[in-house]
């Protein structure tokens, strides 16, 4: 029963991330959908550069009495959790790496947050054989699917499950 109540907006504590906007569970990442909040966000409010994932938050996800959950932008969005310091507690990459510049890997990730706060990452890494010139021969495409399943506990920590 206490897990429901942390998604609620009741009985928490102020932060700087108040001001984000709240993003609405269940909600579905993908590259494409991904794109498209960010291009709109870099709209609105620029692109802010740095090497520290906090730099900069897109929107709140959950708001409970011990921690907020924010995603921020680091070219794929990460999921934060932080405390009433605004110290993080833990973080996931929800869409993993899709920036690789290796000829015989591809990959395309989805993540699914549920209202329940269990998330669900699906990775399918599509491998390929190299030629001669280290091109990709598309015939040779093998599929691997990888799912991970986390749920954000009452403290803020993100636990694996099976």
């Amino acid at each position: 029963m206490k897990d429901k109540a942390l998604t609620r907006d009741t009985e928490t504590y102020k932060s700087n991330y108040d001001t984000l906007r709240n993003l609405g569970l269940p909600m579905t990442l993908n590259q494409k959908t991904w794109d498209e909040l960010t291009k709109n966000h870099y709209e609105k409010f620029g692109i802010k550069g740095g090497s520290d994932l906090l730099t900069m938050p897109f929107a709140k996800m959950i708001d409970s009495e011990l921690y907020k959950g924010i995603i921020f932008i680091y070219d794929n969005p990460i999921l934060i959790t932080i405390d009433k310091n605004s110290n993080p507690i833990d973080t996931l990459f929800l869409l993993g790496d899709n920036y690789s510049n290796d000829p015989s890997i591809n990959t395309i990730e989805q993540a699914l947050i549920n209202k329940d706060l269990t998330i669900n990452l699906l990775d399918s890494v599509f491998t390929y054989d190299l030629g001669k010139d280290e091109e990709r021969l598309e015939s040779t495409e093998k599929l691997t699917v990888k799912i991970g399943n986390y749920k954000i506990d009452s403290t803020g920590q993100i636990i694996k499950i099976e």
